[in-house]
């Protein structure tokens, strides 16, 4: 806020405050060509000449309409909101104010109400009329008909030219209209925007610069013509007599044979309104035009500035047309005897005068006074002599003054200097896009080649998608300023609509490649992107199209939506909607069945599955396997259920229990509650030597690790073994009842038969255990030579001392325990080959596609695995396509809708 306020805000107030001087240091954007002077002679007549002919230069004498009326339909039908409001007046104590008295007519049964009542009127070359008239008598109406500015309702009567009927063909080559409110560009330059209307509407063998000079000086505007003209609302450039008398040499730079102007001194002080009357006085005696212009209540200089005056009263009535006279005399005249007082009071202002008596007379009664005056019989005298000495239009070039490529290129060269111009769009646009793309590089940045990195890398480019709606909610605001510009220049015929929509498309290319550029350079390298060619191509097409085509979204809802409020919640509700069903937030799969088309139909879901899988597409992430796995150090948790408390074991202890646990075939174990002796085994290591057998692991462990040496676990297994069946601990020391190995790891090492022929016979004590002597030390006592004294090369005891652990761990076990080994060593018999390369390689490398494939964005082929062949032929056209159909649309909306109503 600070950086916009400051830098934005103050260049702004210093952009357009400092060209207020007559001397500005605005340079100009563009030049125009002078041509050089061309002579045109040719000889009067009455007939249309050719074109190369010359055009009369006293044609035409006078305007005239003939019983005009203009109708409009009304609605029929019961309005509930109409009779709600007037039953609120009520009931508040107010009363409903009545409708004017209109006539209305019934043509085929349809309801219209008339706002122009058979209005005569007889306008002169060199002369001034002021069109005047009561609150809703219909002078804006009257004018708009006559110019041909009503685009609705009918128009009936005669508009004629110099006797002969108004020829629509050429009416905009001879006319000007000046409206009322000051429809300018902000951001051109009082010469430039004179200079442009010349360049589109003057032929080329015009002295164009000529002409301009000399109507800046008629308007009194060569101290402005160099000043930006700025926002009016907020107090920049040209004041707004400057305005109002730019607005009139726009039309007066055509060299047009009538001029309308629509209340031009509305709104000005008395002194800037004398400036304005003083140009207009100048221009139409020193131009020989026909001047119409409606004024609202006149002060005494402006009045007396007028030649002519039309008066209208409610209906569109004519209650008085004619010269005013000298000091008004013609026109008091006439309104005198209409007044309750007679005499017009000393000191009083014609205008007010003549409005009060009207004020005070029935509109019908206003109007059959003047129908009875010698005024009326005069007029129509008057235009019964130009109907006989009719005389046709001089021969005028009806083809457009340039074709569609040098509107295309002017409307372009403008569109560039207007962007370039303002700041709150062009500046605050790209410095947007740029920090915020750096805070998201910022945030996203790291390491790539990881899994962690694809998550970074799809969070990076969603977020990036949101950047590319900055300039599409920025574009709005212009737009729509600039449409009332649009809408008056097209219907003057300075230009076509489809050049302007293809003017402000090339325009906006240099922005779009420059915020592209930018966006790039602050992003991608930073968030380390993948930087091969391809890619890095790819990226910067992608994102130069996306720019384009979300501005051009924008563009397309600021043309279609009546203001700026509209186009702003539309558009900010499509972004809200496209996000939400591109595709990330929810995938396709989960999306519910209604809204499946919202997916496949959403420009941002293809923008961002097409930048994905740039990155992700044909690249591998590493997945750290042991990352993923707690510190085996811990003793924090357990990896293997065997009971809570219980250390992780590392991979070699895993594997030696295992074995042994399988082994076994079966626990006989009716408690089978081992997390003390799991414990200690797995905190003492006893099976983490690679290069001790699991059965030797076993012996040490729990039963004899030597004659000076107390196994490590030995309490914990003494604990376990007071619990079992002790018959089958004595079972395992007779060697002969050993029960054989079982065939869940076949490739276990054991002892073969010929090992098995020691045996211990009741001689030896065994039998004679008793059950209060049932222990650890009973068990000790009683271990075969083989364990207690191995041979030095091990051999075939150690094939003995597996089976007699293995028979060991079958007491100890409980029941269920090989059952369930046994179904997990089926279930991950295909992964052991996997599981022993990620224990290797402490991890694994995890293609890209996998992760589009979860999103739907990748797909899988037999023989290829996972593809994702899209990003070019599908994302990148999908992309082109909505680019087109809105670029259409534009063209669409500029062409068909107007906002406006006249």
């Amino acid at each position: 806020d600070f950086f916009g306020w400051r830098l934005i805000e103050k260049n702004r107030d210093w952009f357009f405050n400092q060209t207020r001087l007559p001397v500005s240091t605005v340079k100009q954007s563009f030049s125009m060509s002078t041509p050089a002077v061309m002579e045109i002679s040719g000889k009067d007549n009455c007939s249309k000449g050719n074109v190369n002919e010359k055009t009369d230069t006293d044609w035409p004498q006078s305007l005239s309409v003939v019983d005009l009326c203009y109708d409009v339909p009304v609605k029929r039908g019961v309005n509930i909101l109409k009779k709600c409001r007037k039953r609120l007046v009520r009931f508040s104590g107010n009363a409903v104010g009545k409708k004017p008295e209109v006539q209305d007519l019934k043509v085929e049964d349809n309801v219209k109400l008339r706002l122009l009542h058979k209005v005569s009127a007889c306008f002169s070359r060199g002369r001034m009329t002021c069109m005047m008239g009561t609150s809703g008598a219909g002078k804006t109406t009257l004018m708009d008909c006559i110019a041909g500015y009503k685009t609705g309702g009918t128009v009936h009567g005669d508009i004629l030219i110099d006797g002969c009927k108004k020829d629509e063909k050429i009416w905009k080559k001879i006319s000007g209209y000046a409206e009322q409110n000051d429809i300018l560009n902000p951001y051109l330059t009082a010469l430039e925007t004179v200079r442009f209307t010349a360049e589109c509407r003057l032929p080329k063998t015009k002295d164009r610069q000529g002409i301009i000079d000399r109507v800046l000086t008629l308007m009194n505007l060569n101290d402005w013509k160099n000043v930006i003209i700025g926002r009016e609302v907020d107090g920049e450039g040209l004041p707004k007599h400057a305005r109002k008398r730019l607005t009139i040499a726009i039309q007066l730079v055509i060299e047009p044979k009538i001029l309308f102007l629509d209340e031009p001194t509305t709104g000005l002080s008395q002194t800037a309104a004398r400036l304005v009357i003083d140009s207009m006085t100048t221009a139409t005696r020193a131009l020989g035009l026909i001047t119409v212009a409606t004024i609202h209540q006149p002060s005494q200089y402006i009045w007396n500035a007028f030649d002519d005056v039309l008066l209208l009263v409610r209906g569109g009535r004519v209650a008085y047309m004619g010269e005013s006279g000298m000091k008004s005399s013609t026109i008091l005249g006439h309104f005198q005897p209409l007044s309750k007082s007679g005499i017009a009071p000393d000191g009083w202002n014609p205008s007010d005068y003549c409005l009060t008596v009207l004020n005070n007379m029935d509109p019908k009664d206003a109007e059959d006074s003047f129908e009875k005056s010698d005024l009326k019989q005069s007029l129509l005298r008057h235009i019964g002599e130009q109907k006989e000495n009719a005389r046709q239009p001089p021969a005028v070039d009806l083809k457009r003054v340039n074709n569609i490529f040098v509107e295309i290129g002017l409307l372009t060269v403008r569109h560039l200097v207007v962007q370039w111009r303002n700041p709150s769009y062009c500046f605050m646009r790209i410095m947007s896009s740029i920090a915020m793309s750096f805070y998201i590089a910022i945030l996203f940045a790291g390491d790539k080649t990881v899994l962690s990195g694809a998550v970074f890398t799809i969070g990076a480019i969603f977020f990036l998608v949101f950047v590319l709606v900055i300039p599409m909610q920025a574009a709005v605001v212009p737009l729509i300023e600039d449409r009332a510009v649009l809408y008056r220049e097209t219907v003057s015929g300075t230009y076509g609509r489809l050049s302007y929509g293809i003017g402000q498309l090339l325009a906006d290319q240099p922005f779009h490649l420059l915020n592209t550029f930018l966006m790039w350079v602050f992003f991608y390298f930073l968030v380390d992107f993948r930087q091969t060619g391809e890619e890095m191509g790819y990226f910067l097409l992608m994102l130069y199209l996306s720019n384009w085509v979300i501005q051009s979204l924008g563009q397309l809802f600021a043309l279609a939506t009546p203001n700026e409020e509209s186009a702003n919640g539309l558009g900010g509700l499509s972004v809200i909607l496209s996000v939400i069903l591109m595709g990330f937030l929810i995938t396709v799969d989960s999306m519910p069945d209604g809204w499946v088309w919202a997916y496949w139909v959403n420009l941002f879901h293809y923008i961002l599955q097409g930048l994905v899988t740039n990155e992700l597409g044909d690249n591998q992430y590493f997945v750290n396997v042991t990352g993923l796995l707690p510190d085996l150090s811990d003793n924090s948790s357990s990896v293997l259920a065997f009971g809570e408390g219980v250390s992780q074991m590392s991979v070699q202890q895993v594997a030696g229990f295992t074995s042994l646990v399988a082994g076994a075939g079966g626990g006989l174990n009716p408690i089978g509650n081992l997390t003390g002796l799991l414990n200690c085994t797995l905190t003492e290591g006893c099976f983490a030597d690679e290069n001790k057998s699991p059965g030797r692991a076993f012996v040490e462990c729990y039963l004899f690790s030597g004659f000076f040496k107390t196994p490590p676990c030995e309490s914990e297994f003494s604990a376990v073994l007071s619990n079992v069946n002790f018959d089958l601990v004595l079972e395992c020391l007779d060697l002969n009842e050993i029960i054989p190995k079982p065939d869940l790891f076949p490739d276990l090492g054991g002892a073969s038969d010929s090992n098995k022929t020691e045996t211990l016979s009741p001689s030896n004590g065994v039998l004679n255990i008793t059950p209060q002597n049932r222990s650890l030390q009973s068990v000790t006592d009683l271990l075969p030579d083989f364990i207690t004294n191995p041979n030095e090369d091990g051999g075939g005891d150690e094939g003995r001392v597996f089976d007699f652990a293995l028979c060991m761990m079958k007491a100890v076990l409980p029941a269920d325990t090989v059952d369930i080994l046994q179904s997990i060593g089926e279930a991950l018999a295909p992964l052991i080959p996997v599981v022993v390369e990620l224990v290797d390689q402490g991890g694994f490398y995890l293609p890209g596609e996998v992760i589009l494939f979860f999103f739907g964005w990748a797909k899988f082929e037999p023989g290829e695995g996972f593809v994702s062949p899209w990003k070019w032929w599908y994302c990148m056209s999908a992309v082109a396509i909505f680019l087109g159909s809105i670029e259409i649309f534009k063209l669409i909306a500029i062409r068909f809708i107007v906002w406006t109503k006249r």
